[in-house]
């Protein structure tokens, strides 16, 4: 029997795995739902997203959801909102997109037109442990890093680029400029290496995917049941308060801050390594309008903002311009992810002062009159930092799983849905391969 602590993404797919290989399982839950991050909720006719706006897909995502059956019931994003609008003096400008745009456009000054077109024939110059601002900075220049750039990059991790390690955080941009010497050599080269891409919905949001696979692992799910210690010897013993168990492996698919709670003597090292990774709050800000109260179109994916030191540190996602179904007809759903590490002061508001604070900041959108509703749902430690405290934690993986103890979680090997999807793939390849031949 094998014991999965955790019922977010990476428990669930790896249950799935481990279904499909016929190997005993259970997956024990802490609290009294599954899904982790991916919590969707219904209000008013308005589909509100708790987690991810949506899911990027790629060949890996594709290929789990073939066999769950989900690719079928997948929503791709509108293809009339792409663009990325910035806020630029006042009002709204979108980003340019392709280099044609870039340099006939006025998005950009000359001079940053030159540092982008001259990117292409930059010799590589390679810095480990390098931050993503200054990798930025020195392959673009710093109004491109400012103007674009970094607002872009940093909203993934609602995190500070100057923080974020680059390998680490945004490994396809370092191999860009190892393998090809540019990063736009590399994106033109690479940019359609997977045969399905672009980004998704379901019918009744993302947590149809959680949900999904909580309806083909039932049986094999133990809700409000946390894990209170964790020790091995001969044998793995996990305590369920007073129930003890054996199981013949662990995965423990939590996130860091979580395993840094663990009883110290459980394994003393590790838990103050786990302790030691920094986590990113958020704040997610729902806002519903009437369409005839925003005199701007929504034709794109959202709204960001330049990086500046006193400037509103979130974004915003035009939701119902890329999933309409997620608004009713003559509605629209801005969806607002405020970023606790630049504004921490921000997310010490109260959710009506913080509610208004988002507002006054979407006003170049040409707002008019009080929202129909807000709702504000806050995520202590939402996402893991990719900085340098987080190498230190992964020195003790291959010394767990010589005891059959596995990691899981978005702090190992990338946040996204589809990372999730692999590394509980690769924990499922390790178990599989330990299982002795019939």
């Amino acid at each position: 029997m094998v014991s999965i602590i955790g019922a977010g993404i990476t428990g669930l797919v790896l249950g799935e795995y481990l279904q499909w290989a016929d190997i005993p399982f259970r997956i024990h839950e802490a609290s009294d739902r599954i899904g982790g991050r991916l919590h969707t909720l219904e209000s008013d006719g308005f589909l509100l997203e708790n987690g991810p706006s949506f899911l990027d897909l790629d060949d890996n995502l594709f290929g789990f959801l073939e066999r769950i059956g989900l690719s079928n019931q997948m929503i791709h994003a509108y293809a009339g909102a792409r663009k990325k609008f910035f806020v630029r003096e006042n009002g709204t400008q979108p980003l340019p997109e392709g280099i044609i745009s870039v340099l006939l456009g006025n998005y950009f000054s000359g001079k940053a037109k030159e540092m982008i077109w001259n990117e292409r024939f930059k010799q590589g110059n390679w810095v480990q442990r390098e931050s993503v601002e200054a990798f930025c900075r020195r392959r673009f220049g710093e109004e491109v890093t400012r103007q674009a750039l970094l607002p872009l990059l940093e909203v993934q991790f609602a995190g500070n680029g100057g923080e974020l390690l680059l390998e680490e955080a945004f490994p396809q941009l370092a191999r860009f400029e190892k393998d090809y010497g540019s990063v736009r050599k590399g994106w033109s080269r690479t940019r359609h290496a997977n045969r399905h891409r672009g980004r998704i919905s379901f019918p009744k949001g993302l947590q149809q995917l959680t949900d999904t696979l909580g309806e083909r692992l039932q049986g094999h799910i133990e809700l409000n049941c946390p894990l209170t210690s964790l020790g091995f010897g001969e044998r793995i013993e996990l305590k369920f308060g007073d129930r003890v168990e054996h199981p013949s492996a662990v995965v423990l698919a939590l996130p860091a801050h979580e395993l840094g709670k663990m009883p110290r003597s459980s394994f003393p090292e590790v838990a103050e390594g786990m302790s030691q990774v920094n986590y990113a709050s958020l704040a997610v800000v729902h806002t519903a309008l009437n369409r005839s109260q925003i005199k701007h179109p929504l034709n794109g994916q959202g709204l960001w903002f330049p990086h500046t030191e006193d400037g509103p540190a979130f974004h915003t996602i035009f939701s119902s311009s890329l999933f309409p179904q997620q608004a009713p007809s003559g509605k629209v759903l801005l969806t607002s992810y405020v970023s606790g590490i630049r504004q921490p002061e921000w997310l010490e508001m109260s959710d009506a002062e913080l509610g208004k604070k988002v507002l006054t900041a979407l006003e170049p959108l040409g707002l008019s009159g009080d929202p129909l509703f807000q709702q504000i749902t806050r995520q202590p430690a939402a996402i893991p930092q990719y900085d340098s405290a987080i190498l230190a934690s992964r020195v003790w993986l291959r010394k767990m799983e010589l005891k059959r103890i596995y990691l899981g979680g978005n702090w190992l090997g990338g946040i996204s849905v589809s990372n999730c999807v692999q590394r509980a793939r690769d924990i499922a390849e390790k178990i599989i391969g330990r299982r002795p031949a019939n």
